[in-house]
């Protein structure tokens, strides 16, 4: 009771101050819960005070979570996006896809990392992969074009092109890693390489699946639960033929990627500063500055 008396001498900024520096909704919680002035401050700035914690559990990839989650509620929901940024179904969206990318990060980051030599249909291959450990910049990268490929995996195929035309140049070629990392933990789950167009069109259906199907069938298969063979056949006979790779290499070719696209030393998300992907893109647009040049001088000329 002491400390509860304490805590009333203190000014209702300095409460909102407090609560606004929470790492994660789970903390927040707690405390609103235990301490009626807490409680109280939380009431009087609710929706700035969830906008503050959502960024300090989101940081940089705050805009696009925030997309994913409107998109999902508008989706689950059958109607127009929600007007209230925060709603409780809002923050719930928000937890539950953090927790599901922050979760496969830890795999798709070691698949990833791994050294080329590594074959990732070997039974003891998971014991070689590298820890997966990430800098601030790389998770943030990967978590940011995590969200947007859920969100690609929501749109109708149509809409694909569309979507992927919107993004700029980096954002692009981040989000064909992301998903180069996802495709490989679904071909290791598999346990061997895509053999036909059948197995190629079959591990575009698990994709399509979206990243909380993934993390499930995921959990599955180390576990060794007896679900993993339904749930991993349910998602691969989804219609998932030429699921992303279509709209992507379309995508790449209208930004005049093609001629980098394919580097294996191409690493967009885990690069540390992203420098390596930079002077390649640099390059990229000299290339095609040379190129439109030439074709201008050959108009001219004939």
């Amino acid at each position: 009771m002491a400390r509860q008396s304490k805590l009333t001498t203190i000014p209702p900024d300095i409460y909102h101050q407090l609560l606004s520096i929470f790492p994660n909704f789970r903390e927040l919680k707690i405390v609103i819960l235990t301490y009626r002035c807490f409680h109280d401050a939380f009431k009087a700035r609710r929706k700035i005070l969830l906008r503050d914690v959502a960024q300090n559990l989101l940081g940089h990839s705050f805009d696009e979570a925030m997309l994913l989650a409107r998109e999902q509620e508008a989706a689950y929901g059958r109607g127009a996006p929600p007007t209230e940024d925060f709603s409780t179904k809002i923050v719930s969206l928000i937890v539950t896809n953090h927790y599901v990318l922050r979760s496969l990060e830890r795999v798709v980051v070691r698949l990833l990392k791994r050294d080329k030599d590594i074959d990732i249909y070997e039974a003891g291959m998971w014991v070689r992969l590298p820890s997966g450990d990430t800098s601030p910049a790389e998770s943030s990268r990967y978590m940011t074009a995590g969200y947007r490929f859920w969100r690609f995996s929501l749109q109708r195929q149509k809409e694909h092109a569309v979507f992927l035309k919107n993004l700029t140049r980096s954002q692009l070629l981040e989000l064909n890693h992301f998903v180069t990392g996802l495709r490989d933990l679904v071909d290791a789950m598999g346990g061997h390489p895509p053999e036909s167009d059948h197995d190629k069109d079959f591990i575009s259906g698990v994709l399509s699946s979206g990243p909380q199907s993934i993390l499930n069938i995921w959990e599955a298969f180390v576990s060794g639960d007896e679900y993993f063979d339904e749930a991993f056949g349910i998602a691969g006979d989804c219609d998932g033929e030429g699921f992303f790779s279509y709209a992507y290499m379309d995508a790449i070719d209208r930004k005049g990627l093609h001629r980098i696209c394919a580097l294996d030393a191409l690493e967009p998300i885990f690069d540390g500063d992203n420098e390596k992907m930079h002077k390649l893109l640099k390059k990229a647009a000299k290339e095609r500055k040379k190129a439109a040049a030439k074709k201008k001088e050959h108009s001219v000329h004939s």
